[in-house]
């Protein structure tokens, strides 16, 4: 009997050092930051492993367009803020020079047909109102940046929160499989 219990007790010391945990790390779940995702612990997922834990389809279908959208719309959004502020900055000194350069007699004005118009200006006065139009029209530019910038980031932001959703939801199922292994039969417990 000591000899049936000593083996039985050999074969489960022999099985149990057989076995190898061999799983892979994947998230419980997944969040948005910035063009990308961070799991549970803070850690930002590269891109390849973004592609193995969502998959293939979603990956082409949704997540490389939806970045591209979100570091687009991030980028026109920086680039239009800078420029709507030194277009601001441009209109403004461009006013106070063009006013500067009329107190000061730089344009002259004449009468024609009961309406007053400019008659002659000389270089201070052009180059007052060379940077007043240049400060408009960075002014513009930058609105223009912005108002294509933002919306962009936003659905970017918006389509990469719907892929950690759809990740976190579809996270919960559990399934147990038996199988051969490299050392030997196992149990596969996936969750």
């Amino acid at each position: 009997m000591k000899k049936i219990i000593v083996l039985v007790i050999a074969a489960v010391a022999f099985i149990a050092s057989s076995v190898v945990a061999n799983a892979q790390y994947r998230p419980s779940a997944l969040s948005q930051h910035r063009a990308g995702f961070e799991d549970e612990n803070g850690h930002t997922l590269t891109d390849q492993e973004v592609f193995e834990l969502i998959g293939e389809d979603v990956y082409n279908q949704t997540y490389v367009g939806a970045t591209k959208q979100y570091k687009t719309g991030k980028i026109l959004t920086i680039v239009g803020a800078a420029t709507t502020g030194v277009g601001l900055v441009g209109t403004i000194a461009g006013s106070v020079a063009t006013a500067y350069a009329i107190e000061n007699g730089h344009v002259t004005y004449e009468t024609k047909n009961g309406k007053r118009v400019v008659k002659d200006f000389d270089n201070k006065a052009a180059l007052a109102a060379v940077g007043f139009a240049g400060g408009v029209a960075l002014l513009a530019a930058g609105d223009i940046c912005l108002s294509v910038g933002i919306p962009l980031q936003i659905i970017g932001k918006k389509r990469l929160n719907w892929i950690a959703t759809e990740y976190n939801h579809s996270n919960y199922s559990a399934n147990i499989r038996f199988g051969a292994g490299q050392y030997g039969t196992g149990v596969v417990l996936s969750f």
